[in-house]
């Protein structure tokens, strides 16, 4: 290996899609014919098998998901190896440290999906008539579980509630 690729520290999103490339390694050999050819392999660190190597080409992509919100998944050491078609075959190594990094890829997720609260019309103005709760799974790096609630109507159910006052009044 080149003394440039010997020793690699990238960032991968945790939502990368299989097939992204994520570094490239390059390793000479000065025999030529067979003797000269290069193979690509990960010798360790892929236990998981996250990831797969261009075995004539030395690219690195992503073979399956990733989660950062698994604490096993943030980070990855690989050791990659260079092996010439000689007899007996010469191997050279390289290293790459694959950090994961956290994206905003989970939803969050309501405790109950329907809450319903009767409000007399004689409440205080700025009175708390209900509480909801959702979390999300997203780590707190970079407030991605951080939630914002608003309140929305919905066209259907304002539509629902006009037909219904109109069918009253007949």
């Amino acid at each position: 290996f080149s003394s440039s690729s010997a020793r690699q520290s990238v960032s991968v999103p945790e939502n990368s899609p299989t097939g992204f490339y994520i570094t490239g390694f390059t390793a000479t050999d000065s025999d030529t014919g067979s003797n000269g050819t290069v193979k690509y392999s990960i010798v360790s660190g892929n236990e998981q098998a996250k990831f797969t190597l261009d075995d004539n080409f030395g690219n690195l992509t992503v073979l399956n998901e990733m989660d950062y919100e698994k604490k096993n998944e943030r980070s990855y050491t690989l050791l990659i190896q260079a092996t010439d078609g000689g007899m007996p075959p010469k191997q050279s190594t390289a290293t790459v440290t694959i950090t994961v990094t956290d994206m905003n890829d989970n939803s969050p997720v309501f405790k109950q999906t329907t809450y319903s609260s009767q409000v007399y019309e004689n409440v205080p103005q700025g009175q708390v008539i209900d509480t909801v709760t959702a979390t999300d799974l997203d780590s707190a790096a970079n407030d991605n579980n951080k939630i914002q609630f608003s309140l929305a109507s919905s066209k259907e159910h304002t539509n629902k509630e006009r037909k219904k006052r109109t069918n009253e009044r007949k």
